[in-house]
């Protein structure tokens, strides 16, 4: 703010701030008006600039890369995910889509879920990596640094698993609007809490949480995923019927 548009009682008040006196001397009302608006006008800018770089996208019918922003839902309990009593206010998360340098024809992808560490970048620079140099598209979810949680290691109350749940099928169904992917040729990879994502896949309950068509992953991989799981309906045998393959299980 330039001086020149402070009045006298202003510079009087800068000065009480700067030998240390009470900031709360200083008031609108001593402001000029153009002042009062060309501070209105800069606040308003710095409001502005979080939003536009934060925008929610329902769709990926723009083809962007990078960090994608997007709504899921914060189910309490897998009780609450499956029976869809869960409360149905979005919650704003986001996951980072890598692709291929030179994607031929429509991709396949990969679902990433990470465990109670979170995100981190050894999964970009193996598995993301490894995924891009077959070809396909991995799309990283984070499904903590949205809730401002760094990791749920110490106390996984934090978030409810089913969350992690809820943020795989709103990234499948999300992913399902790429035109550069096939949304019959989408996987779920997960890691410990991420490997009980995949484990959950496998019942159709699970899915039909979110979805009323036959969107479905195609391939579901769980690594050293938890031995606790709490079904709601009798796991399959196989979920040839549902996935097209078993789940692949690595420990």
């Amino acid at each position: 703010m330039p001086i020149s548009l402070l009045l006298k009682e202003d510079l009087r008040s800068c000065n009480d701030l700067r030998n240390g006196k009470d900031v709360w001397r200083i008031h609108a009302s001593r402001w000029s008006p153009i002042g009062v608006l060309m501070l209105c006008m800069f606040v308003l800018t710095l409001i502005s600039v979080p939003a536009s770089a934060q925008e929610i996208v329902s769709d990926l019918s723009a083809q962007p890369t990078g960090r994608i922003h997007f709504n899921s839902v914060t189910p309490k309990s897998k009780w609450e995910l499956v029976h869809r009593k869960f409360d149905k206010t979005p919650t704003p998360i986001w996951g980072t889509l890598y692709l291929p340098e030179n994607p031929n024809g429509q991709l396949h992808a990969m679902g990433i879920s990470r465990g109670s560490a979170g995100p981190q970048q050894k999964d970009v620079d193996r598995w993301v990596r490894l995924f891009n140099q077959m070809g396909m598209a991995a799309f990283v979810v984070d499904s903590y640094g949205p809730h401002g949680i760094a990791y749920t290691t110490d106390n996984r109350s934090q978030l409810n698993p089913a969350a992690n749940d809820a943020d795989a099928l709103f990234a499948l169904k999300l992913l399902s609007t790429d035109p550069r992917i096939d949304p019959k040729r989408i996987g779920q990879l997960g890691f410990s809490r991420g490997g009980g994502v995949a484990m959950e896949m496998t019942l159709d309950a699970s899915r039909k949480a979110v979805f009323d068509d036959d969107t479905r992953f195609v391939a579901l991989i769980g690594f050293y995923p938890g031995c606790s799981a709490l079904w709601w309906e009798v796991p399959p045998s196989t979920t040839l019927l549902r996935t097209g393959h078993p789940p692949m299980l690595l420990v």
